[in-house]
């Protein structure tokens, strides 16, 4: 509800007087605006946490042979991973961007570490790899992101997750295999001005948040898991990885920090509900997940 307001409130400031009459140049907008309205009055549906023994076998059905199999497993493992929401890290349509300044991950926020608290040597502190280091050496132990500090803030924070045990489930390196696969693709770099999740380092090949959507709506059916198609979709993956790290006896503080809840009541609420699916997660005995970087 509030990235919708939100949406509505930038819409209203900047192109909508209502004491004037509506221009040609207006018409579009108040037109987005009552579309807006009505996407708040129609009925909302409750998202479902993504489990990791489906978010496995979602990664396993792409051979990672193309890019776009590359993008769309860093797509959904740094989603869980990092507890990243839709808008920071695909496109979506541009009413439901909570703020300008959130936009899809680009290549400049993401940084490739020798670990989260430790160097090489285990003792200096991590430091940040060269891209030459990325394509050929095996030093990358943890990725750090520059992402929003909250759903409606305009102000950035880092967060730093190392390498899963897993590598199917590992972020870490599937941002390292993407990297490199856009090196061999285009025989440089991606530059730091580009988005992460792209075929061609453009905007126009971005992944959006249909299209993951579409995907996972897919491996549900491959898989014969009949849900409503609207309640196990990208924002799943967020919550998914917060079940997986309270069901892994990560401390609630630290996932709330890492997932950027400034609000104990909100994160208590979005957690609380859900506390059947954690229970669930620990009883599978799939408790295994990245460390993070802890204040």
């Amino acid at each position: 509800l509030r990235n919708k307001l939100a949406g509505i409130a930038r819409v209203m400031k900047q192109n909508y007087n209502i004491k004037n009459p509506f221009t040609d140049e207006e018409r579009p907008v108040v037109n987005l605006y009552l579309s807006i309205i009505g996407a708040l009055e129609s009925k909302p549906s409750e998202k479902m946490p993504f489990p990791p023994w489906l978010l496995r076998t979602f990664v396993h059905r792409f051979p990672s042979a193309t890019v776009e199999h590359k993008i769309m497993i860093a797509a959904a493992t740094m989603a869980f991973g990092f507890l990243l929401r839709s808008c920071e890290y695909v496109s979506v349509p541009q009413h439901t961007a909570e703020l300008e300044h959130q936009g899809p991950l680009l290549w400049r926020d993401v940084l490739f570490r020798t670990g989260l608290d430790k160097g090489e040597d285990g003792q200096t502190p991590p430091r940040t790899l060269s891209g030459a280091e990325v394509l050929h050496t095996e030093k990358c132990q943890a990725v750090r992101l520059k992402i929003s500090s909250s759903k409606n803030s305009d102000v950035f924070v880092t967060r730093s997750l190392g390498r899963h045990e897993e590598e199917l489930l590992c972020p870490v390196s599937a941002l390292i295999d993407l990297y490199r696969s856009f090196h061999k693709s285009h025989g440089r770099a991606p530059d730091p001005d580009t988005p992460v999740l792209s075929v061609d380092g453009s905007k126009l090949g971005l992944l959006t948040r249909e299209a993951l959507n579409e995907e996972l709506r897919k491996h549900l059916k491959a898989s014969g898991i009949e849900v409503d198609a609207g309640i196990l979709l990208s924002h799943s993956l967020r919550r998914g990885g917060t079940c997986a790290y309270l069901a892994a006896g990560v401390p609630r503080d630290q996932v709330q920090y890492f997932g950027r809840w400034h609000s104990e009541g909100g994160f208590e609420t979005y957690t609380s509900f859900w506390s059947h699916v954690i229970s669930g997660f620990q009883a599978k005995a799939f408790t295994q997940v990245c460390d993070f970087e802890i204040r």
